[in-house]
């Protein structure tokens, strides 16, 4: 069995709109074989319907925003950093280096198996191949690092450290960056800065993931910690 992703209709301005998305998805995800990155089996494309389906594997999981709220153990959530990380890691080490651009919770699955928790990153239509004159990144404003929100400087790995920070705090605690502000309120507090999550008292990871969080939400990019320092 395999998913199928395409737009819900074809040849409506909706769907052509996702077209470009779709193919940088299959142009990213044909690069890519890791196993906290969904497999791509291939693509199926029409020129005469203008319509192009993705060939996925197979995810029996939830997305990680309804698994943390089901109340995982510290072993579940430390194994899904662990895994994020290293798919990070992974596309971060290769030649030329490869963004995300869209970290956040619903871009990542977790599929249990045998009592283990499997991270796998999704939605790679925003994603980036590091050539010489990349486009700028999108990305969604509550977990984008500040140059993606303001669109400064070159596209670099470290906008994916910055909204992997975020990942971290809410795998943590459960709560999402900037959660019940409306957009306006929160392009007016990242024009000034970004405010750190905080932490319940009680939270056992605070001693050991607040020092990465708060390293990788680093309003200076150049400060921010590597996929290998964090892994």
């Amino acid at each position: 069995l395999v998913a199928v992703k395409l737009p819900r209709s074809t040849l409506t301005r909706a769907a052509m709109r996702k077209l470009p998305a779709l193919c940088n998805e299959l142009r990213i995800l044909r690069h890519l074989r890791h196993p906290n990155i969904v497999l791509i089996h291939g693509a199926i494309i029409s020129g005469e319907r203008h319509m192009i389906c993705l060939v996925l594997e197979l995810l029996h999981g939830t997305k990680l925003g309804g698994f943390i709220k089901g109340g995982p153990d510290n072993l579940a959530r430390y194994q899904i950093m662990l895994g994020v990380c290293r798919a990070l890691l992974y596309m971060h080490s290769r030649s030329p280096h490869i963004v995300h651009g869209d970290i956040k919770s619903d871009n990542v699955m977790v599929v249990v198996t045998g009592g283990e928790a499997c991270p796998k990153l999704l939605d790679f239509g925003l994603s980036r191949i590091l050539t010489r004159n990349p486009r700028p990144l999108g990305g969604t404003l509550t977990w984008a690092a500040p140059e993606v929100f303001k669109r400064t400087g070159a596209v670099k790995c470290t906008a994916d450290m910055f909204s992997f920070g975020h990942l971290v705090a809410f795998t943590a605690t459960g709560r999402r960056p900037l959660e019940g502000l409306s957009l306006r309120t929160v392009r007016q507090i990242l024009e000034r800065d970004v405010p750190l999550p905080s932490w319940p008292h009680d939270c056992e990871f605070a001693p050991s993931c607040r020092p990465l969080v708060e390293a990788c939400l680093r309003m200076d990019e150049a400060g921010r910690p590597t996929a290998p320092e964090a892994h």
